[in-house]
């Protein structure tokens, strides 16, 4: 409902007013959120499980947590956050929690929605959708244009620190008019591709007094540019009015390339700020002229994809006491496959001049390909007695994460050392988790506006 009321398009915005959750912001448009959950950690939101209307949506959960991707918010009928015992049955993270996009449902008659609105820093959000349904089938389409010319300044240049993001999803459902197992079959789509100036390199303490809204004038080659795509099936089949079988087919494909600083001159950008103003490369940071090769700025190009298949079943009965039993497995598999170069560059007159063009898959970290393949189960009873409700599930999860880089070894006599066209063999590592994870929680509801609740669960993130 928040989300509807205030049009949000940041999710460190909706977050903030959720307990439990942390955030860090990063670019001030909530286009790569760094959230927490109880104490883990925020970077990248490699620490929680991130997921649209139940499936996992980061880019690699298990092999390459990191999520460069997050659900355009904007688009979103709601945010459910899951703590501590609640989320057993998500995975593969249970130290901390669960955050589930809700995705917008297809209306049950016919609907359509305009909303168009602008601001500062020639911002402009577009929204539309669609949709209708009868007793057997239902639609619905859903698109999102933002964008927004960014509110840092580049020194020395009008550049564009801003992004354009688009958003363009479809659903498409099919009730079966079966009279003993009624089943109903939904389709969705979604695509999304954004472009944004957006870099790492901040400011030193001395020159962020001063304005903390200035970029140096060599981020200016800075850009992310990324795509996604997602496809799901999902079918549930209602055996009775206390037992139901679903299942969800899907796919995720996310690819992008942030074109970002690496070094100047040499040093490190993180080094170089931490060093401020009197640092020796301090003045290449923002300067007129310099000799070739002055800057480094590294293409981390990277693909990823997820895919599997989720069954559950719940059943509720009224044995002994009120039942609400819930079963469920998935088989899934991810990868993330990292091939990256590093390009060098002068400045002339205020702008950046390519002077060495990289060659792709050359050096530490830029040529190699992380999988990993999971199968979980899971089991949790809720069951109420008077005024207490209590939830006792446990997850297993047989997890296999393998690496193979073609950067090889140089202490070793591995043949693939900087082997960029992937024609040898690479050097790999293999490793295998089997983990049981249990959790136990209770609410106990005083009144209708107040209850007390309790749990405990152990925590459980695997090495990504």
């Amino acid at each position: 409902a928040d989300i509807k009321r205030y049009n949000d398009t940041d999710i460190n915005r909706i977050l903030s007013r959720v307990p439990g959750v942390y955030i860090q912001e990063e670019d001030g448009f909530g286009l790569r959120p760094n959230i927490g959950m109880r104490g883990t950690g925020v970077e990248r939101s490699s620490k929680i499980n991130l997921m649209e209307d139940g499936i996992p949506i980061s880019p690699a959960p298990y092999a390459s947590p990191a999520a460069y991707y997050s659900p355009t918010a904007g688009r979103m009928y709601a945010i459910e956050a899951r703590k501590g015992s609640s989320q057993i049955k998500y995975g593969p993270h249970s130290t901390g929690g669960a955050l589930n996009y809700v995705s917008t449902p297809i209306p049950t008659r016919f609907k359509s929605n305009l909303v168009l609105s602008g601001g500062n820093h020639n911002s402009y959000l577009l929204k539309a959708d669609l949709g209708s349904s009868n007793s057997n089938f239902g639609y619905l389409f859903e698109f999102l244009h933002d964008e927004n010319s960014g509110f840092k300044s580049l020194d020395y240049t009008n550049g564009n620190t801003g992004y354009a993001k688009n958003d363009l999803m479809g659903k498409m459902r099919y009730k079966t008019n079966l009279i003993n197992f009624p089943s109903a079959f939904e389709l969705k789509i979604s695509l999304t591709d954004e472009l944004s100036n957006e870099t790492y390199l901040g400011l030193t303490n001395e020159d962020y007094i001063k304005n903390p809204y200035a970029r140096y004038s060599s981020s200016q080659k800075d850009q992310m540019d990324a795509e996604h795509f997602q496809i799901s099936l999902m079918n549930s089949i209602q055996f009775s009015q206390n037992s139901n079988l679903s299942f969800v087919l899907y796919r995720n494909n996310f690819k992008r390339n942030w074109y970002k600083l690496s070094k100047v001159n040499g040093t490190s950008i993180g080094s170089l700020l931490s060093a401020g103003n009197t640092h020796k490369n301090y003045s290449f940071l923002s300067v007129a002229e310099t000799s070739d090769n002055t800057y480094q700025i590294k293409a981390n190009n990277r693909e990823y994809y997820s895919q599997g298949l989720q069954l559950a079943s719940n059943i509720k009965s009224n044995f002994v006491f009120e039942h609400n039993l819930m079963i469920g497995l998935r088989f899934h598999e991810d990868q993330m496959d990292r091939y990256q170069k590093v390009d060098k560059y002068g400045m002339q007159k205020n702008v950046l001049k390519l002077t060495t063009n990289g060659t792709w898959g050359v050096g530490s970290k830029n040529n190699r390909v992380d999988d990993a393949t999971s199968t979980a189960y899971f089991i949790e009873d809720q069951f109420t007695v008077q005024n207490f409700i209590v939830t006792a599930g446990v997850r297993y999860e047989s997890i296999e994460l393998k690496r193979r880089d073609w950067k090889g070894d140089e202490t070793s006599n591995n043949l693939s050392w900087n082997d960029p066209n992937r024609q040898l063999d690479p050097s790999q590592k293999i490793k295998k988790l089997n983990v049981l994870v249990p959790g136990f929680g209770f609410v106990y509801q005083f009144n209708p506006d107040v209850e007390f609740l309790a749990g405990i669960h152990k925590g459980f993130s695997p090495p990504g």
